[in-house]
């Protein structure tokens, strides 16, 4: 088997062992506000996917919190030109490179 292909096969198994261990637990609606916020891995999101499929309770939890975090405004945070300048004037004054 070349190597690129072994590779691909090996991270195959490593995430189906991985979703198994997932799929033992319980989610919480923390998994679940996690899972929402793209900061579970992939082997934790497939097991929580598959376990939206079958548990309808955990369904209705999911889609509750769905549609509250898709109510929450957008926020998009940037800093003051005056704190840029700063930053900027102060790496020229100690030596580190912008």
């Amino acid at each position: 088997m070349n190597k690129p292909l072994s590779l691909i096969v090996e991270f195959k198994e490593i995430i189906y062992l991985t979703k198994m261990s997932f799929m033992k637990q319980k989610f919480t609606p923390n998994h679940l506000i996690r899972y929402i916020y793209r900061e579970t891995s992939v082997a934790e999101s497939l097991a929580i996917e598959e376990a939206l499929s079958e548990d309808y309770s955990l369904y209705e939890s999911y889609e509750e919190l769905h549609k509250a975090y898709a109510q929450l405004p957008k926020v998009t945070f940037s800093p003051k030109p005056s704190s840029i300048r700063n930053i900027l004037s102060y790496s020229a004054q100690s030596g580190v490179p912008a």
